[in-house]
């Protein structure tokens, strides 16, 4: 199974980020669009893993504590791809959830998984594979969210649609 460990958000939250996505659609051509209900902020891509290491994460996961903060996405972004760019909603700078990934990374590390060796950027995917007609860039956004939790989450497509469960 694809795993990887993410902060959710509540569906008050989801609809002001889809409302940039809609800023994000008018000025393009076309795009791969993240759905409303699989809006995440990823901080540690686990990529396939049998489901006997489940329990494991979980373990690793519940030990990494630490008291609700706020995030405030601020700006967008994007990276340029062969098949388009992908767009992103970044956050204000937020010491709370880098520590909380550098000490999730270093448990996972201790435990033998294997991590991406890549700095980490926090950041929300909008769409993939887009093209767009005018430029878009969007900056001084303020929308909010506490994180009470991170989640373990499985990736896989469902009647060819792609779906992130918690687990």
């Amino acid at each position: 199974m694809r795993l990887f460990v993410a902060v959710n958000f509540n569906e008050t939250v989801k609809k002001q980020i889809v409302q940039v996505q809609d800023m994000l659609r008018e000025h393009s051509v076309k795009g791969n669009f993240t759905l409303q209900e699989n809006i995440h902020l990823t901080l540690v891509f686990l990529g396939e893993l049998p489901e006997n290491k489940i329990d494991s994460i979980k373990k690793i996961i519940s030990g990494v504590e630490f008291e609700p903060f706020q995030i405030t996405f601020s700006h967008t972004g994007s990276f340029e791809r062969d098949d388009g760019r992908l767009f992103w909603l970044g956050i204000e700078q937020c010491d709370e959830l880098l520590n909380i990934q550098k000490k999730l990374v270093a448990r996972l590390l201790e435990s033998k998984f294997k991590i991406e060796n890549r700095k980490f950027v926090p950041h929300l995917t909008l769409s993939r594979k887009t093209i767009t007609k005018s430029t878009f860039n969007k900056q001084n956004l303020d929308i909010k969210s506490t994180v009470e939790k991170i989640s373990l989450m499985k990736s896989e497509r469902i009647n060819n649609k792609l779906t992130y469960t918690e687990i």
